[in-house]
């Protein structure tokens, strides 16, 4: 349907948006930035275009040089919806990249900008705890963006099932503790927890592990 509506309005830099966003779900990666770029050919406004360009760029090639010139691009072109994503995605791609060349204006904008995230009812775009990891966070900001995340998967849970009851009496004396990774294997997470397993008194705790990963490494 896409298709067919870039046939009749292809003028329509959205319909060309909207068609790379299937093909970036179908993993068409090489569609999708086709089609990102058609639309940006279309209407080089759309601030939504490269915040969603430079985000396949970073997370599915991982190409963070090609990310940051669309960041740039985005920064110079683009309308205002989606400034403040591409701004703190810009800073996130030049520390991937080891640059610190603008270190102490990126650090003071990240910190604004996440303020800004925190307050605002509906922020256009999302920040996913993780990515600052490894960045210059005021710790209060860091936990408000940690609770923000949480609050979005709880209720993403709760529309997908609804709330159970749980009987906790103990058949056999045993707690059970489930651990849930997709490290089960030949990765970093994995070689840490190996021996933990071992730690636990299996007296008193039954053990289960449950790999998120097809993995037979």
């Amino acid at each position: 349907y896409y298709k067919r509506l870039i046939e009749h309005y292809p003028q329509e830099g959205m319909a060309y948006s909207n068609l790379a966003s299937l093909y970036e779900r179908a993993k068409k990666a090489d569609l999708a930035v086709k089609f990102y770029h058609k639309a940006l050919e279309v209407d080089r406004s759309l601030s939504i275009v490269y915040y969603n360009l430079e985000q396949l760029y970073a997370n599915e090639k991982r190409d963070h040089q090609k990310a940051l010139e669309v960041y740039s691009e985005g920064i110079k072109y683009g309308d205002a919806t989606y400034q403040k994503g591409i701004r703190f995605y810009q800073i996130i791609a030049r520390q991937h990249i080891v640059d610190w060349s603008h270190y102490e204006e990126d650090t003071k904008e990240l910190n604004d900008i996440i303020e800004w995230y925190v307050t605002t009812d509906r922020p256009p775009f999302e920040i996913i705890p993780y990515a600052l990891s490894y960045s210059k966070v005021d710790p209060k900001l860091y936990r408000k963006v940690a609770e923000r995340y949480a609050a979005k998967l709880k209720r993403e849970i709760q529309a997908q099932f609804p709330d159970r009851d749980y009987d906790h009496t103990l058949s056999d004396g045993k707690i059970k503790v489930g651990y849930l990774s997709p490290n089960f294997r030949q990765h970093p997470g994995g070689t840490l927890v190996r021996e933990l397993f071992d730690y636990h008194d299996h007296h008193r705790f039954e053990i289960h592990a449950f790999s998120l990963t097809n993995s037979d490494d």
